[in-house]
């Protein structure tokens, strides 16, 4: 046998090694990938880099949560103690330390309760995003309890979007699903504090 020809076979054998490894490899469950079950919408947005998936993560969680108010207003009787009203918070402990707990503290607290851990635990028993993002809102709704309906509208759209972005990011890394995750938190709890500002330099 020439050289080449001997080259050519070990060549051919080294392929076939590969492919043999390669079949035998076993593949990733079909239900670690949240985005097969996803509107090709949402596709598109997973598939955007971090910075721009917190913008618009930003902006669909403020959106939300005015439509979720919206909804129960109606509803609703007014009080003078509302827990989520962004005003009162400011008046009540004054705009520094408003702004220090609602966009420092509070984010890095609350993904770490309501995202990181729920997330963690179910992750023991299931890898399906779907029920990994449930429970995690589940979790942000109870942590809201204190403020009545108001509270559970606002864990429920909030906290679905916030699971959402923590279950898609961990595939790349869990240090990248919590930062991303607290980022969308700390800029919305940010534009409904300086909704309060404008309100009160009226």
């Amino acid at each position: 046998m020439s050289l080449k020809a001997a080259a050519v076979s070990e060549d051919r054998d080294m392929s076939e090694i590969e492919a043999a490894g390669q079949a035998s490899a076993p593949a990733d469950p079909p239900d670690l990938d949240d985005t097969v079950w996803a509107h090709p919408h949402i596709r598109r947005l997973m598939g955007l880099r971090a910075p721009a998936f917190i913008l618009m993560l930003t902006v669909y969680s403020v959106i939300a949560k005015v439509l979720a108010f919206t909804l129960i207003n109606p509803f609703l009787q007014p009080s003078s103690k509302d827990p989520l009203n962004a005003v009162l918070m400011a008046q009540r402990d004054g705009l520094a330390a408003t702004f220090i707990v609602g966009i420092l503290l509070a984010p890095i607290l609350e993904t770490f309760l309501a995202q990181w851990l729920p997330i963690r635990i179910g992750r023991i028993f299931t890898h399906r995003p779907g029920v990994l993002i449930g429970l995690s809102t589940a979790v942000f709704a109870a942590m809201h309890l204190h403020a009545g309906t108001k509270g559970v509208a606002l864990g429920v759209s909030v906290g679905l979007l916030l699971g959402c972005s923590f279950v898609h990011w961990q595939r790349v890394s869990t240090g990248r699903a919590y930062w991303v995750t607290t980022a969308i938190h700390a800029l919305h709890n940010g534009v409904a504090l300086s909704v309060a500002l404008l309100v009160m330099a009226r």
